[in-house]
């Protein structure tokens, strides 16, 4: 953490001009060697707009690039330079700069978009505050370093000491405003590869305490450190913890540095003007509410008093809300037990398990039941003397499978992606609900879901090969990189391999869906595994097609088969029109107390002559019908019931019934198989399409 000094302080302050040293970092430059990269932050950021040349740009640089410093730094002076160029540039000032610039708690491999948490929760004042200019100059060519041309003198000069493995933070920010004309073409000297350096940047608004971009590859920017062996008193400390609830304890640690040494140290907790400690390192708890300046005095050797007082640097409030669940059991009823995590001294909880707004428990860890399978929000309250804080959490009973989400590739309404399910749960599964990512927030769609028996490969364009199982509809998709949850018809999957297609239907025409370019990205646990695929577009023509394609997306599902399924199992003979008639179902899987609807597809047109046949045993291997004259047909179900349904000019018939609420029928079987008059298509007049396969479900 950087080291703000008062008067006192910098009164001791004694650097000898014959005592100077220079330190260019990262370590892999130097003053004859230029970076391997550039940039344009911080003050490559010149146009005639001000507010589009805000910037905070912060670089932590690691301990490593200081190995060859074996005592405190007294840092006086930056100096940046030019991108090895032949250009020349003009110059000018940008009006009004703050640098922070210290020590951080923070590795630099560990940044985050919180400039504040950066510096490790408190942020500390600029050791620089002014103009910054920028001097015309003219490169000294490819491959050799330009010149030096930001050079700033920092007023309250900075003890940095590396030896301890201290990070190094270099915190620049600016408003924007520049005068002079345009800097030309140039840019920053900057090194990634090796510099253990890394940043992150808000280059919209200089007052923002959060960065808009986060490094996560090393860079760091070639600066010239200026600094010399500290000679006098400089005091500084850290603490623990800064936000607290009442009670809490903070140990503060004492970091002074002194080239005379340190004989006492007077601790104002309060800074109300008592000394409340005399320890180097004392513990003292917090009971009252409130925000606290905290002051430290200390006597050297030399006799001198310096102290420090860092502003707002303890504050004791309410309590904050969290907690972690373990729900317990396959089947439902499922037992949660809840574990309260919250922090800053809670001594109150209240607990809204359903979160309907009735208190459910005051209990700090209870545990209760939920009855059925879902997601159930759960709600816990947490106060002490300072106040109370809430926080919500959705406990998912549903089990899940999920690949990866953050897929930019995509395509638009109408595309289906393919891919692989192999059931290894002897009982089956049932699938529930799908996530899926879809590009833009807040679009409507919808999505059909097809299976078939085996893999898909090879079986993309054969629209007869699928079964239409299940659709859903969402009403506001969550945008990329999230996961919108789709809540499809329910339809169970038997032990083995399944192929398994979605079709996108998303509510406007540019709108796309996402899936994943590079690899193969597979998932898998001990109940199932996805085996990813390829896109057509649209779904089973394929005049778009990309093979070797990852799904976005989680199966969320149950074991056991109790949603009913319907899966096609046998090939028909095509008609005089060059179609097969396929079949499917029309609403979802068949379930007890439900309404079945069967439709089948790619018929004559028009056709009044056609029908379904109904069965309840198949025919091993098939009845081969050529012997009757129709060649390359085969029947593969008993015909026990015949239902009769004309084609509309579509080719495509159906017949809908009632399955009654008589659990006798669950898991029950029952096949189906088209037929429809073909005069022209052999000498029987006739055609039978693919046979299906359905299992009555809950």
């Amino acid at each position: 953490m950087n080291l703000i000094h008062t008067s006192a302080a910098l009164g001791l302050l004694a650097v000898s001009a014959t005592a100077q040293f220079q330190l260019v970092i990262p370590a892999n430059v130097d003053a004859v060697t230029e970076g391997n990269s550039s940039t344009a932050y911080p003050f490559d950021r010149d146009s005639a707009t001000p507010s589009s040349n805000d910037l905070r740009v912060q670089y932590i640089y690691d301990s490593a690039n200081f190995a060859s410093v074996t005592q405190p730094m007294l840092i006086n002076q930056l100096r940046f330079r030019a991108n090895a160029t032949t250009s020349s540039w003009t110059g000018g000032t940008f009006a009004q700069c703050d640098i922070r610039m210290g020590a951080t708690p923070v590795d630099y491999a560990a940044m985050t978009n919180s400039f504040a948490g950066n510096w490790g929760g408190t942020e500390p004042a600029p050791v620089f505050s002014g103009a910054v200019t920028i001097v015309p100059g003219t490169g000294n060519g490819t491959g050799t370093p330009a010149p030096w041309y930001v050079t700033v003198s920092l007023p309250t000069p900075v003890l940095f000491d590396p030896t301890g493995g201290a990070d190094l933070m270099i915190d620049i920010a600016h408003d924007g405003t520049f005068s002079g004309a345009t800097t030309g073409a140039f840019s920053h000297d900057g090194q990634n590869t090796g510099s253990l350096a890394r940043r992150v940047y808000n280059i919209t608004d200089w007052t923002s305490p959060t960065a808009t971009t986060v490094a996560t590859s090393d860079f760091g920017i070639t600066v010239e450190l200026d600094y010399a062996p500290p000679t006098g008193t400089y005091p500084n400390f850290t603490v623990d913890k800064t936000d607290i609830g009442p009670g809490e304890t903070v140990t503060f640690t004492d970091t002074t540095f002194s080239s005379s040494g340190v004989v006492a140290w007077n601790w104002d907790f309060d800074n109300d003007g008592n000394v409340d400690s005399n320890q180097q390192n004392p513990s003292v708890p917090y009971p009252a509410c409130g925000t606290f300046d905290v002051k430290l005095e200390v006597l050297d050797n030399a006799g001198a008093t310096p102290s420090i007082v860092k502003t707002g640097l303890i504050t004791v409030g309410p309590p904050a809300a969290d907690f972690t669940f373990v729900v317990t059991g396959t089947q439902p009823p499922f037992t949660v037990q809840l574990t309260d995590t919250s922090t800053k001294a809670p001594t109150a909880w209240s607990w809204d398990f359903d979160n309907d707004g009735n208190v459910d428990s005051t209990m700090q860890n209870p545990s209760f039941q939920i009855p059925a399978r879902g997601v159930q929000t759960c709600s816990l309250t947490v106060g002490n003397a300072c106040g109370t804080n809430q926080v919500t959490l959705d406990i998912d009973t549903r089990l899940l499978l999920c690949t990866q989400f953050g897929g930019v590739a995509g395509w638009s309404s109408g595309g289906a992606f393919y891919m692989d399910v192999n059931v290894a749960n002897p009982a089956g599964i049932t699938i529930e609900s799908l996530g899926v990512q879809i590009q833009s927030a807040g679009i409507a769609g919808s999505i059909n879901v097809y299976i078939k028996p085996g893999a898909h490969g090879g079986n993309e364009t054969d629209r007869n090969a699928w079964s239409l199982v299940a659709s859903g509809s969402y009403a506001s998709s969550t945008g990329t990189p999230n996961e919108t949850v789709v809540d499809v018809t329910d339809f169970s999957l038997a032990p083995g391999q399944w192929a398994m297609a979605i079709e996108y239907l998303m509510g406007t025409s540019t709108e796309r869906f996402n899936y994943t370019t590079s690899g193969t990205t597979n998932a898998s646990n001990a109940d199932l595994s996805l085996s990813n695929g390829s896109m057509y577009a649209p779904a089973f023509v394929g005049t778009t097609s990309f093979n070797g394609r990852n799904w976005n997306g989680c199966v969320y599902y149950a074991i056991g088969q109790n949603a009913g399924s319907f899966s096609v199992f046998g090939d028909g003979c095509p008609g005089s029109n060059g179609e097969t008639m396929s079949i499917g179902l029309v609403g979802g899987v068949p379930t007890l107390n439900s309404m079945l609807t069967i439709e089948t597809t790619g018929g004559v047109a028009s056709n009044p002559i056609a029908g379904i046949n109904f069965g309840f045993t198949t025919i091993p291997g098939g009845t081969d019908l050529s012997v009757i004259g129709m060649p390359g047909c085969v029947q593969w179900i008993t015909p026990d019931l015949a239902f009769t349904t004309p084609l509309d000019a579509a080719g495509t018939g159906s017949f809908s019934f009632m399955i009654p609420n008589d659990v006798n029928l669950l898991g029950g079987h029952f096949y189906v198989q088209p037929v429809a008059a073909d005069l022209s298509v052999n000498a029987t007049g006739a055609t039978v399409g693919d046979a299906g396969d359905g299992t009555i479900g809950m």
